[in-house]
């Protein structure tokens, strides 16, 4: 689930937290009325094809679970993963240093140099609204893929592009 609530995409309301995995088997179901699949089935259905995941990690402390159910199934190759959390995204390189891993960002001004170091991360992703020419460059500068998020007018697509970022996040890849 990419939402913390339930409300938008599924027969319940309340936050993905506050039920059980049972309850979540048994009883909730997407808006089409299919179940919400696990991680575990996601990366089984996924594995052995060209498919790549990125996964945004909302809560901390649960690292080393990600890893471990992921590594059954899918290669470091396959899996991205991103958090607005640099804790998160620093324990995810030392369990697995080969792991690629996404430190989510927005705000103005942001130390790109710091975030960067601190994190460890391989990709920066930018939110659209707040992202710099001069961030953009640093990241790269270090060795950095940049990406901005949610980019969806063409107008803006054209200037994420114009901006020179390595990837775009949009509702509409098909305007890319």
């Amino acid at each position: 689930m990419h939402d913390r609530l339930l409300d938008r995409t599924t027969n319940t309301s309340g936050y993905t937290t506050d039920f059980s995995l049972d309850y979540f088997k048994n009883n909730i179901r997407l808006n089409n009325g299919e179940e919400v699949p696990t991680l575990e089935k996601f990366c089984e259905i996924i594995s052995g094809t060209n498919a790549r995941l990125y996964l945004d990690i909302k809560n901390l402390g649960i690292e080393g679970n990600i890893l471990n159910i992921c590594h059954k199934y899918l290669t470091n190759k396959q899996l991205f993963i991103g958090s607005f959390h640099n804790y998160s995204i620093k324990l995810f390189k030392q369990i697995d240093p080969g792991v690629q891993t996404v430190m989510i960002m927005e705000g103005n001004p942001i130390d790109i140099v710091q975030v960067i170091n601190n994190s460890n991360c391989d990709v920066v992703a930018m939110g659209f609204e707040t992202i710099e020419e001069d961030s953009i460059k640093v990241a790269q500068e270090l060795g950095k893929k940049v990406f901005v998020w949610v980019v969806n007018d063409p107008r803006e697509i054209k200037r994420a592009k114009d901006l020179g970022v390595d990837g775009i996040t949009s509702d509409y890849p098909n305007r890319l």
